[in-house]
């Protein structure tokens, strides 16, 4: 009958609703539980790589070293980047009124620039660090300044993160997860530190530096030099340390990986006769520090010219550019590479020690 046949629409109709809005619900709830599921498992440790929190000791205005850096908290790799800046003339003589303005700024709130940048990264860390964090230090002077400022800062923050001993300001700081506030030791991964400068600048410097360049065996062994200095300046246990120079239109950098007990595992040094803009700086602390992909440069991908083992080599150039004092103790495998024609018509000469 047409009352039986209403009745029989309309509760198909309410069925076929009722099944619509079971499957929007579910879809929906799918929907919801997929980023909540990505959420919980970067929260137990399921995320590839860990996550790394980046401090920067560097002067007021400086980007460009940060820029191809991947600063993300949200997707894999994780990585947090926080700026402290140290301001500082260069090393020409300021003028009066350059002084005059400095010490109105040392004076500000009766707190020096450095205790300040070390104290801010302090900040930063202990609110943001989580155990299996990894924490890398980078010091980058303004261009003809003296980098040793910076370092120290470095040096003063690892010391604090390290030892559980923060700076007096920071004693009330809790974590960013609201948890109660404790005193813990945080090791440091890695320190990375930029060097530029020219032939016109103060002596001492360049002695710091270990400048004598006269030849392919004085600059590696003045960044091998450099690079152990910088080892003796930080807590035992930091696994990495990378050191950067720009010096005339050239650049070295020097990598250099450490054991638990402080012995080299690998140390890898480059020379270049150009300057690479950012491609060396990010080739060797790629390791240490998340890069955006299309910023690294792919040195790895291409194959050198020539290839010897100095320690291997019966007589000839091998043996005369590389001294049998300037290999680490412990390293067992000496190789040189050279390359030629990289992107940019660069050639680099790479040692590796391992």
């Amino acid at each position: 009958s047409p009352l039986h046949h209403h009745k029989t629409t309309t509760a198909s109709r309410t069925l076929a609703k009722g099944v619509e809005g079971l499957l929007v619900a579910s879809c929906a709830s799918l929907t919801w539980r997929k980023p909540r599921l990505l959420a919980m498992q970067v929260e137990k440790g399921v995320a590839k790589r860990p996550k790394r929190l980046v401090v920067g000791l560097t002067y007021t205005g400086s980007a460009s070293i940060f820029y191809p850096m991947i600063q993300t908290d949200r997707h894999n790799p994780l990585q947090l980047v926080s700026r402290h800046y140290i301001p500082q003339f260069k090393l020409d003589e300021p003028s009066l009124l350059d002084r005059l303005a400095a010490q109105l700024r040392l004076n500000k709130g009766n707190k020096q620039p450095v205790d300040k940048a070390v104290a801010e990264g302090y900040d930063f860390v202990s609110r943001n660090y989580i155990p299996g964090d990894q924490v890398v230090l980078v010091a980058r002077p303004r261009y003809k300044e003296d980098p040793d400022l910076y370092v120290e800062a470095a040096e003063t923050l690892a010391r604090q993160l390290h030892n559980g001993t923060g700076p007096s300001d920071c004693s009330n700081l809790k974590p960013i997860n609201g948890g109660e506030a404790e005193t813990k030791r945080i090791p440091i991964h890695g320190v990375a530190v930029i060097g530029m400068y020219s032939v016109s600048q103060s002596e001492r410097i360049k002695v710091w530096f270990q400048t004598q360049l006269a030849s392919s065996e004085s600059k590696v062994d003045s960044m091998s030099e450099w690079s152990d200095e910088l080892k003796s300046r930080f807590p035992l246990g930091t696994e990495h340390i990378i050191c950067n120079k720009w010096e005339d239109g050239k650049e070295h950098a020097c990598w250099t990986r450490f054991g638990p007990d402080g012995g080299i595992i690998s140390r890898q040094i480059f020379l270049c006769t150009d300057s690479l803009g950012w491609d060396m700086w990010i080739h060797c602390t790629k390791h240490v520090i998340y890069y955006k992909e299309d910023w690294i440069p792919e040195w790895d991908k291409h194959e050198p010219v020539w290839t010897r083992e100095p320690s291997s080599s019966p007589s000839g150039s091998g043996d005369t550019i590389m001294a049998e004092g300037m290999k680490p103790e412990g390293m067992h495998r000496h190789e040189l590479r050279k390359y030629e024609d990289l992107p940019g018509a660069i050639s680099l000469l790479v040692w590796k020690w391992s």
